[in-house]
This record gives C-alpha cells, sequence and structure tokens, in this order.
C-alpha cells in the first residue's frame, strides 16, 4: 500500500500555463504519495527531468483538438465559447475509460497542459469516474514563461502572453466549484515544503512529507531548473492591451494565493479577452 492508501480515490488536477511548473509540483506531490500515470511522456530537451503527465492523455487531447482545427497553441477561445456538442460527450467518455486505468492505486496527480483549456470535460469524467476533484492551479511570471517559449518554440511575447492570459483565466474559470489552491512556481522553487504542506493541509490530501520525501525532493527540485527568468513582463514589448491584461492577471493571481480572488474583474477581463481574439481573428500558431 503507498502512503496514500489503496481506498482515496481524489484526482489531483495541476492547471494553469505550460511552463510554470506543473511538472514540478507534480512530482512533488507524488513524492508525498501521489499516484504518477503507469505511461508517462519521456523525458526530453524541454523538460529534461521529466514532465510527469500521461501519453494518453496528450494523445486524447491532441485529437480532439486536431479534429477542431485547434492545438494547445491555439490562442482563442472558439472552443469554449461554442463547444462541438456530440464530439464533446466522446472526449468525456474516452476520459473515463482511461482514468482508472491509467494510474496507480491512490489518489492520482493528473497534468497535462491541455487539460486546463478542456477543464470541464476531464472533470466531469474524473467525476463519472467516483473520482473526488482537488486542484492545484500553479502559475508563473509571465515574462520568464514568455522567455522559456521563446528558447524552447520560437513564439513571440505576444503569442506566449496570449496563451498564458488563455490558460490561467480558463483555468481560474473552470475551476470554481472544486476545492483548489493557486501558488506562485517562484513560492516553489523558494520553499518547496511549505508549499506542498499548504497543498496538502488546504486540500485535505492523503499525503505526508516525512524525511525520505525530503531526500527525493532535495534530488529532483533544483534551482538549476528555474531556466529563462525575465525581470518584468513590460521588458517585451506587446500589445498595451494584452499587456495590462496580463499584468493585472498575474497581480490577481498572486492575491489568490491567500484566496483573495476577485472574479467579477477576472470575468471581465476574460470577456475583453475573447471578444478581441474573436474581432481579430487570429489563426492557431
Amino acid at each position: 500500500m503507498n502512503k496514500l492508501g489503496a481506498a482515496a480515490r481524489d484526482a489531483i488536477f495541476i492547471v494553469g500555463m505550460g511552463r510554470s511548473g506543473s511538472s514540478a509540483i507534480a512530482r512533488v506531490i507524488a513524492l508525498c504519495g501521489g499516484a504518477l500515470p503507469l505511461h508517462m511522456l519521456p523525458p526530453n530537451h524541454g523538460n529534461p527531468t521529466g514532465y510527469w503527465e500521461p501519453q494518453h492523455a496528450l494523445e486524447i487531447n491532441d485529437a480532439f483538438l486536431l479534429a477542431h482545427s485547434s492545438s494547445w497553441y491555439d490562442p482563442g477561445l472558439a472552443l469554449q465559447l461554442n463547444p462541438p456538442g456530440a464530439a464533446v460527450s466522446r472526449l468525456v467518455t474516452d476520459i473515463a475509460a482511461f482514468l482508472p486505468s491509467g494510474f496507480g492505486d491512490g489518489p492520482i496527480v493528473l497534468k497535462e497542459p491541455r487539460i486546463s483549456g478542456l477543464l470541464p470535460y476531464w472533470t466531469q469524467g474524473a467525476r463519472e469516474c467516483g473520482f473526488t476533484v482537488k486542484v492545484i492551479h500553479i502559475f508563473r511570471n509571465p515574462g520568464d514563461v514568455a522567455s522559456s517559449l521563446a528558447a524552447r518554440d520560437g513564439l513571440s511575447a505576444a503569442d506566449s502572453w496570449a496563451l498564458w492570459l488563455k490558460y490561467n483565466l480558463l483555468a481560474e474559470r473552470d475551476t470554481r466549484h472544486e476545492p483548489r489552491i493557486f501558488i506562485a512556481y517562484e513560492d516553489l522553487m523558494s520553499d518547496w515544503e511549505s508549499v506542498t504542506s499548504s497543498c496538502i493541509r488546504r486540500l485535505r490530501l492523503e499525503a505526508a512529507i516525512d524525511d525520505q520525501t525530503r531526500d527525493s525532493v532535495a534530488r529532483f527540485l533544483s534551482r538549476d531548473l528555474q531556466h529563462h527568468r525575465a525581470t518584468t513582463p513590460a521588458a517585451l514589448a506587446v500589445d498595451p492591451v494584452l499587456l495590462g491584461r496580463v499584468q493585472r492577471v498575474y497581480e490577481l493571481l498572486l492575491e489568490a494565493r491567500s484566496d483573495a480572488i476577485r472574479s467579477a474583474e477576472l470575468d471581465a477581463i476574460f470577456a475583453g479577452f475573447a471578444e478581441s481574439w474573436l474581432t481579430e481573428n487570429r489563426p492557431v500558431l
């Protein structure tokens, strides 16, 4: 039996924008006793210590997005504003078929960046399997994320920030009715134990930090992994409206760490963002 016990059936969703530390917190929670996927996406140059995410979840999401002329790099909100009815039902069915057999016993640790854009379907699929959904929303300085995506994928600052805004806004909006906690990547890297203890306590996870966990995290979580640090978002020249939205959402996420969540303001930013992308009719990146 693992630390969590075979009877526990939490599904711990790690959500937010990619390149924001979701792999790091997923691994740390797993070292405290969470169940990682049985078949994981292998490490590569983009994440040499591992992604800790299910290969099949990526395949499910990519197939759905491709079928609707989208991808993780799509900054638009067509799928969120106009969900494709019958296809959504098939997606939920695929998710519900995968989750029970895709992880070991105990609470599962589920992260895959595309999930943050498809959260209603993944949480529905999890509940249909009998899981209790709990959410860790991790976010990172948007300038750092833009620098990381420029280095890995050659994305412009504007495209990176649009994606940062999209996935953080969707992750916040679509988890309001779930037990959740907001954590900053920078806090995780400076004091992983305090951040992880807060996740365990506030989400009531059946997890534990012991000496073995501390030794394992010390070997895994290195400041050398904290690449692509940017001084401030304003260091990158982008549209001032997009810049303002990104900066304000980052401020609001920092406040959300203490459960001070300004839903009305976030909704207004989301509405403005959605309108701008619909008006511009931007193509998929």
